[in-house]
């Protein structure tokens, strides 16, 4: 969504298309949870609502597009509970 780029050949695809990174974690997160019809359970963090999240070791606004997948996970929360964290490893 960022880059909108053909990953095997490095051209741009529809670059008019590309959103930018509040578009994009808003479109996988709150609009994913609206698609399915379950926006009232997950898909924000709210009390009440479902809380799967991970935490990256990086300033997503800062970086490079190209940067984020690779950044490390330091934190998942799956259903509330914390299932991996590096700082208490």
């Amino acid at each position: 969504m960022l880059l909108r780029e053909v990953k095997t050949a490095g051209r741009v695809s529809g670059p008019e298309q590309r959103v930018g990174l509040a578009e994009a974690i808003r479109t996988y997160t709150i609009g994913g949870a609206w698609q399915d019809f379950a926006d009232d359970w997950k898909g924000s963090l709210e009390p009440g609502k479902v809380a799967d999240l991970r935490v990256l070791d990086g300033d997503l606004l800062a970086a490079d597009p190209h940067d984020i997948p690779e950044m490390p996970v330091v934190l998942t929360v799956m259903d509330g509970r914390v299932v991996h964290d590096t700082l208490r490893d």
